[in-house]
């Protein structure tokens, strides 16, 4: 019985990859026939790579103009350069005026310089304050609220 079954089963396995054959010779396409090799070049050659100056190509990227405006030595005016990052910043107090919050700041250069922000105002990384609580703020990151601690180190 058990025999049976295994010849049975593999006469179904070969008549269904013969059936799968035939469908492939049928509806696809053939391979296309690729010459690897040129015609008068015997097939142990290697063909020559073309070389180019590379002098050329950069005359040819001076000529294009890429800025618009010929880059002439001293004709530049000088531009104010800013720091990439603003400056280092903590929150130093939330002070209560009326029904409203309002958050002190300093920076990390000149300790004294205290700046007091409200809702809405942006903070120096460039993040509106959305909230203020007496412990914490919250800021729009990407559109996602986080959450920012006052006075804790």
């Amino acid at each position: 019985m058990m025999w049976q079954q295994i010849r049975l089963s593999v006469i179904v396995t070969t008549l269904l990859s013969l059936f799968g054959l035939l469908l492939m010779k049928v509806f696809l396409p053939p391979l296309p026939v690729v010459k690897l090799v040129n015609g008068d070049a015997q097939p142990w050659e290697i063909p020559a790579v073309f070389k180019q100056d590379p002098s050329l190509k950069v005359e040819q990227l001076i000529s294009r103009n890429l800025w618009k405006e010929p880059a002439v030595a001293g004709n530049n005016p000088a531009v104010e350069e800013k720091p990439l990052t603003p400056p280092d910043w903590r929150i130093a107090a939330v002070i209560k005026t009326g029904r409203s919050n309002q958050v002190v700041i300093s920076f990390k250069d000149n300790p004294n310089n205290l700046q007091t922000l409200n809702i809405g105002d942006k903070l120096p990384g460039g993040f509106p304050i959305v909230r203020i609580e007496q412990n914490w703020i919250v800021i729009a990151i990407n559109g996602r609220h986080s959450m920012l601690s006052v006075g804790r180190n």
